[in-house]
């Protein structure tokens, strides 16, 4: 009431999130909740679930093996075993393939879902630290710490590039030093990532190479994870010196603290429904909790080794546009 005599409409969907599992629309004096094609909205009119058959699973690398282990940590298994330093991964939907890096041996390798046809697709891969399946137009996208740089391929590992490289802003303040983790998101034509250098930031590019920009400044010392909610467009990041985990907009705005400073070491994070999921190089966990407010926190797994990347596997991870087809998938 700015005239005391007039109401102002309070937007719900930008100030608490948390009002709606995924699509918020503010109304005057209210909001709708709605659903990402794919799910259903629950009675409660706030919840959405995913509504196919398939269950969703973690895959997760700990530097000499790949595991799988179901969202409730009951069911734990081996995928590949007697790697060596295999610290990022990413997964298609479409082809049913894992991808890896594997640091000591400097490779990216691939190898089908049902563990046949493994083989490496990129040599020369000096310290690659983040690694990203663009799943709509069937690429590779990594960070390479040695060579501060973000590079591409296709699949196949042919047509090597580089996309971004030296500073995102006039300024030269914001600069690859230190990159760390990757993300896409296709259906904008975008690449995040992580930087931990002196001027830590999470960057953004154009999936050609253009408008490189800095979408998150404040607030970062040692950002490592990063991921999106595509239900509702909204990035999440760890960062492991102020253990925390936040999210906000695709533009950095409308920040929101998630865990606020008691997360000893969050490496790596995914996102799927209600919940996040995170690995932990102190406690060497795989965790979850809501993913707005950080509540019903749970650990899944300790592991022996520090666990590195993790990813939800499941179709919706990787949404294509419109009803999702799941046929293909099973």
């Amino acid at each position: 009431m700015s005239d005391r005599k007039t109401c102002d409409d309070i937007d719900e969907c930008s100030k608490t999130p948390s009002v709606c599992s995924q699509i918020c629309e503010n109304t005057a004096g209210s909001y709708v909740c709605k659903c990402a094609p794919g799910y259903l909205r629950e009675p409660d009119g706030h919840t959405c679930r995913q509504n196919s058959n398939i269950s969703p699973y973690l895959i997760f690398s700990n530097r000499y093996y790949l595991r799988n282990l179901s969202t409730d940590g009951e069911a734990y298994s081996l995928i590949l075993q007697g790697l060596t330093s295999v610290v990022a991964l990413d997964f298609d939907r479409v082809d049913r393939r894992l991808y890896w890096i594997d640091v000591s041996r400097r490779v990216i390798e691939r190898m089908s879902f049902n563990g046949s046809n493994r083989e490496v697709v990129v040599n020369g891969v000096l310290h690659g630290e983040g690694l990203a399946v663009d799943w709509v137009a069937r690429k590779l996208y990594w960070v390479d710490s040695f060579l501060d740089c973000l590079k591409v391929s296709e699949l196949d590992g042919r047509f090597v590039r580089k996309l971004a490289e030296h500073c995102v802003d006039a300024n030269n303040t914001y600069c690859f030093e230190n990159p760390r983790g990757i993300v896409l998101h296709p259906k904008y034509g975008y690449v995040f990532w992580t930087d931990w250098g002196d001027k830590a930031f999470i960057g953004r590019v154009g999936m050609d190479g253009t408008n490189k920009t800095a979408v998150i400044t404040s607030k970062l010392e040692w950002p490592n994870g990063i991921t999106i909610d595509y239900t509702n467009d909204k990035l999440y990041w760890s960062d492991a010196h102020l253990n925390y985990i936040e999210y906000s907009n695709l533009d950095g705005q409308h920040r929101h603290t998630v865990y606020d400073g008691n997360l000893p070491h969050p490496f790596a994070l995914t996102v799927f429904e209600d919940t996040v999921y995170w690995t932990d190089w102190n406690t060497r966990t795989v965790e979850k909790g809501n993913k707005y407010d950080g509540s019903s926190r749970e650990v899944l797994v300790n592991t022996t080794h520090r666990p590195f990347d993790v990813h939800v596997c499941h179709p919706y991870r990787q949404p294509i546009g419109g009803l999702e087809a799941l046929t293909s998938y099973r």
